[in-house]
């Protein structure tokens, strides 16, 4: 309940309304509705930030060839991907197969499972009338 009280009173601060309304809105208590707000405007969160555009040095730092410049792009690949598939199929063999999530049929992406992931099964050879992805009915 006490969560609700204050998403609801943020909220509604986002959205411009002032303590005094907010209170005869949702008939809340004074005391419950300026102490969510002292703490909201204290931590910070109540401040619009400036925005900037990113500026880079060139245009090759953003993208040289099917490389993407993300400073977490290795992250995701080997520490992540590869040991989770392994531990889900143990040990037995498995085929990665696509869906047609943008991300997904990026050149680095497929590039990258390509050469890292075995039996991997490319955009291109999506099988037809697969909702569920399962392979099993199709071969």
């Amino acid at each position: 309940m006490e969560q609700t009280r204050r998403d609801t009173v943020i909220e509604l601060l986002c959205a411009g309304h002032r303590p005094t309304a907010i209170i005869k809105l949702l008939k809340y208590p004074r005391r419950t509705v300026y102490d969510i707000t002292k703490k909201w405007e204290e931590s910070g969160m109540s401040k619009r930030y400036e925005h900037r555009p990113g500026m880079t040095g060139s245009s090759q730092e953003v993208h040289q060839g099917d490389t993407h410049a993300h400073p977490r792009k290795k992250a995701w690949g080997p520490p992540v991907v590869v040991p989770w598939m392994d531990s889900v199929a143990s040990g037995t063999p498995y085929i990665f197969q696509q869906d047609s999530a943008p991300i997904h049929k990026a050149k680095f992406v497929q590039s990258w499972l390509r050469k890292n992931v075995p039996n991997f099964s490319d955009v291109n050879s999506w099988p037809p009338n697969s909702p569920d992805l399962s392979p099993s009915d199709y071969y």
